[in-house]
């Protein structure tokens, strides 16, 4: 039987300045506080990632957020305390003589309490085909917010969001900081944040787990709906065209 790697978790803080820490606290939450000669230093943001090391000796991240206040506490329970609405993103392509075929797929999920253990709802999923879109990943994260704010237009703006996708995670902290447009020249709003899960490993956690569902649910529409041969080619012919 293969050993399952150890996993790592790892908690990165920038200060609001250039400074030393002789003390650090931490709550029963899990909040962590550091100070120097008795005064707390202010932590303008963070991160928390889980991690386990490759042969090649690389990092190889199962699940990461960016987070305010850092917490000693797994990426899935920071990600469902943290957020009202959790929606899961995941696009698929192929590619057939030039020709991008994309299928987007979207589940989201509403908190419905927020005394632990939290309760969550499925309020809806959704697939979605596209062609010839660059970026195609990113264009579906688009897509996933058009939705929430479709079905929420008041609560939408209100809610914090959390977008969980398997994409672009170096560039994750310049889009949650509103540095960069995720999307052409959309930028992601103030209440909503990207959370990495990685849709190949790590098979025990909700977030991976989701990402796994999304994943699958995107090839279940190319098996559906287009022809793709052995090796990958898709054939533009719909079969759902074909049915009479």
């Amino acid at each position: 039987m293969k050993k399952k790697k150890e996993q790592t978790q790892e908690i990165t803080a920038m200060f609001s300045e250039a400074t030393r820490m002789d003390k650090m606290q931490i709550d029963k939450d899990g909040t962590i506080h550091v100070f120097f000669r008795g005064e707390e230093i202010k932590i303008i943001s963070s991160s928390s990632a889980e991690y386990y090391d490759r042969d090649s000796g690389k990092k190889k991240y199962l699940r990461k957020t960016d987070t305010v206040i850092p917490k000693i506490m797994p990426v899935s329970d920071t990600v469902f305390v943290d957020n009202d609405f959790v929606c899961a993103v995941d696009t698929n392509t192929k590619t057939k003589d030039g020709q991008k075929i994309s299928v987007c797929s979207i589940l989201g999920y509403k908190k419905t309490s927020t005394s632990i253990p939290i309760e969550i709802e499925n309020t809806f999923a959704l697939t979605v085909p596209f062609e010839n879109v660059e970026k195609a990943e990113n264009y579906g994260w688009y897509l996933a917010l058009k939705k929430i704010e479709e079905l929420y237009p008041t609560l939408c703006r209100k809610m914090k969001i959390a977008l969980v996708v398997d994409a672009d995670l170096g560039e994750h902290p310049a889009y949650n900081c509103r540095e960069k447009p995720f999307f052409v020249n959309v930028y992601l709003p103030e209440n909503v944040q990207l959370v990495y899960a990685s849709s190949d490993v790590g098979k025990d956690e909700i977030l991976n787990k989701l990402m796994q569902t999304v994943d699958k649910m995107s090839n279940t529409f190319f098996e559906k709906f287009y022809s793709v041969d052995k090796k990958g080619r898709v054939f533009l012919e719909k079969k759902l065209a074909n049915k009479k």
